[in-house]
């Protein structure tokens, strides 16, 4: 069985908000190194595009679960949503500050 689907069946295993389960776990469970974290978010993020709905919880318990009930997917993409949010409003922001920024147009010092 290759990590991938090892890695599918742990968080099937993982239902419910209550039974999150982090990445340092995961990696201890699939026996990967630290400097394996990158490869282990791929695979979720592959996953997720294979139509696995894997959430995550940032709050106790943290980390990554499968939805029990309709009302924690609807949470789970709610918490989506809003990182979405926050990164499209980030590159916004690099938009606009970021050429300025590149093009020396600091903002004045107060003194």
């Amino acid at each position: 069985m290759s990590v991938k689907d090892r890695l599918k069946h742990i968080l099937e295993c993982h239902q419910g908000r209550h039974s999150a389960i982090t990445r340092r776990e995961l990696r201890r469970i699939l026996e990967l190194d630290i400097r394996e974290d990158r490869k282990l978010r791929l695979m979720i993020g592959e996953l997720r595009s294979e139509g696995l709905p894997v959430m995550f919880a940032t709050s106790s318990p943290a980390g990554y679960y499968m939805p029990e009930t309709l009302a924690e997917l609807r949470e789970g993409m709610d918490k989506l949503r809003s990182y979405v949010i926050e990164e499209c409003i980030l590159l916004r922001n690099y938009k606009v500050l970021g050429s300025q920024y590149l093009n020396g147009e600091k903002q004045g010092v107060l003194i």
